[in-house]
């Protein structure tokens, strides 16, 4: 992977490299198992995370983790490793030793906030250790099935969630001022598999039925559909990015999918919904009957939105 080159990985274990100038993509690799994170620590070492095979770095299994389903890889300010994973809590690969925190929970991602905060997302709480990597609370910062993370350009954590929406998160020794996100805001759907923040701030989510877009500063959110295939609308848990140039990336289950966030604005025209047949009691009728006499009580019909 070259310095204009985005690493791809799939389910099928293969590794991919996308550059970003051409829009061409190169086969590179094939890994043991499902790829789920891969990492260039600041040695130039590979780390692949796998669903089922383990922790790799440079082609050599890491031995003595508990759990061979990797979510995340992430390297601290320390250089040390720091890995999530499926009934194997957190852990940080040291030098010397390995740490195990959260021991057994299912975690599924990380980040680290402007504080050094270190920020987990589990399918019981989002919890948040200190710089010293002491334990979190009891109950973690908020319960839910949490499963992606993102942090913004002014520190705010915002946590993706199964069924919930999203959590943005303002935390601070004195108080933590949380808001969430739903459908009942805008959303377009409350499962949240990604996310990432654009260059104008804005928080992007794929979701299980399309993409979501934030304003922070005002509340307002919109929504993208895309009519390449109904999977193309379904998301991939974290496989999301934005570029140097400001383009975001989001992996689908069709595919990635490259967006410009400022040409995809919002659609107003509502489209026009139509009748195109109709049946009554098993049978066709003509769309200009509209009255029924009692024995005509099975009613279909068939209709388009199509603009």
């Amino acid at each position: 992977w070259g310095e204009h080159s985005l690493c791809i990985c799939n389910q099928l274990g293969e590794i991919y490299g996308y550059d970003i100038n051409t829009h061409t993509i190169k086969f590179m690799k094939r890994a043991p198992q499902k790829v789920y994170s891969t990492l260039k620590d600041r040695q130039g070492r590979w780390w692949i995370g796998t669903r089922g095979a383990g922790l790799w770095v440079d082609g050599k299994r890491i031995e003595g983790l508990p759990s061979p389903q990797i979510y995340k890889v992430m390297e601290d300010a320390h250089g040390d490793i720091r890995v999530a994973m499926l009934q194997g809590g957190a852990v940080i690969i040291g030098e010397k030793d390995i740490k195990t925190f959260l021991k057994g929970k299912n975690c599924h991602d990380m980040i680290f906030d402007n504080q050094g905060r270190w920020w987990v997302a589990a399918e019981d709480s989002l919890y948040v250790f200190d710089t010293l990597g002491n334990k979190p609370s009891t109950q973690g910062v908020a319960a839910g099935y949490f499963v992606c993370l993102c942090k913004d350009k002014n520190g705010t954590v915002w946590a993706g969630s199964i069924g919930n929406g999203i959590l943005k998160c303002d935390y601070s020794a004195i108080e933590t001022r949380k808001k969430c996100y739903t459908m009942s805001n805008g959303l377009t759907n409350n499962n949240i598999y990604s996310l990432a923040e654009d260059t104008n701030g804005n928080i992007w989510a794929g979701t299980e039925d399309g993409l979501s877009a934030i304003n922070p500063a005002t509340g307002d959110v919109r929504n993208l559909r895309f009519p390449i295939s109904p999977l193309s609308n379904v998301f991939n848990e974290r496989a999301a990015v934005c570029l140097p140039n400001g383009h975001l990336i989001f992996g689908t289950h069709d595919g990635f999918i490259e967006i410009e966030p400022e040409t995809n604005d919002i659609n107003n025209i509502m489209p026009k919904t139509s009748i195109t047949s109709l049946g009554i009691n098993g049978g066709n009728a003509a769309l200009e009957d509209t009255d029924f006499n009692y024995k005509e009580h099975n009613v279909t019909f068939n209709f388009s939105n199509f603009q």
